[in-house]
């Protein structure tokens, strides 16, 4: 009778806090953050979260695509910015180096102007009724660690969570092994290049080495083990390694995005 009793309590245990990270239910996402506005509200498909330009779209707009999804989040570029870009002009004295991809830059992430262009940024967001961001370039941490970098990406993300919006951290590994507590009040952790990377100087998709793959896949492991909902990205269009990863995906409890452009236009 003890066994059974010991055995039924587990069980309840279990139900309330899930027994590992396969029971965690990963909210349906899509990325389309590259889509031009007329496109982006002909989608008929309906997601938990679409991660979209808020910058591109007005507060009508956003009325029609939260027919097409629950959330509506805006892409928002925490430490880079294109040289395209109106705000350049005024802020291309704070630019570090370029990006892998060469498209835009790194900016200095603890200078005042930057801080203040982000939080104008997020209040016109605010502003238009968008409901989370989907962060990325904080891994300008992993190309220059240091102190200073590491400040004004913690003072950035600290303004974020004051807005109580709900933040997916992309590509973040090297900063959230700095510090851990950078994660308190992140739900969602995506990452890319866990499985095939493009190489710039061969120009073609390949696969991660090794070793690197090992490194964010033990980083993917401790995510799910904190109970974040976790997105591997890969742009690879090969379907034997399409289906690899989603059977590895799929043991982990992760979920997995296609995108079919580097963009995410598509």
């Amino acid at each position: 009778m003890k066994t059974k009793k010991y055995i039924l309590i587990l069980c309840l245990v279990f139900m309330l806090f899930g027994c590992d990270a396969k029971k965690v239910h990963n909210p349906t996402l899509r990325i389309v953050y590259g889509m031009k506005t007329k496109q982006l509200l002909t989608i008929k498909k309906h997601y938990d979260v679409m991660v979209i330009n808020a910058a591109k779209v007005s507060r009508q707009d956003l009325t029609q695509l939260h027919k097409k999804a629950k959330y509506i989040y805006s892409y928002l570029d925490i430490a880079a910015l294109n040289p395209k870009s109106p705000a350049f002009k005024k802020l291309k004295s704070l630019k570090l180096m370029p990006t892998v991809s060469g498209k835009k830059y790194y900016m200095n992430v603890a200078d005042k102007k930057w801080q203040n262009y982000l939080t104008k940024t997020v209040k016109s967001y605010e502003e238009k009724g968008i409901d989370g961001y989907f962060i990325d370039h904080s891994d300008l941490y992993e190309k220059r660690q240091n102190n200073t970098i590491y400040a004004g990406l913690k003072t950035i993300l600290s303004s974020l969570k004051k807005t109580k919006s709900p933040l997916i951290l992309n590509n973040a590994q090297a900063l959230v092994e700095k510090d851990p507590k950078i994660l308190k009040g992140i739900a969602m952790i995506s990452q890319e290049d866990v499985f095939t990377y493009w190489n710039h100087q061969t120009n073609k998709r390949e696969d991660v080495p090794e070793k690197e793959s090992l490194k964010k896949k033990n980083y993917l492991k401790k995510m799910a083990a904190m109970h974040k909902h976790v997105y591997v990205i890969d742009f690879t269009k090969k379907s034997d390694w399409q289906a690899v990863i989603k059977a590895y995906d799929k043991k982990y409890g992760y979920s997995t995005l296609f995108p079919l452009k580097t963009n995410y236009s598509k």
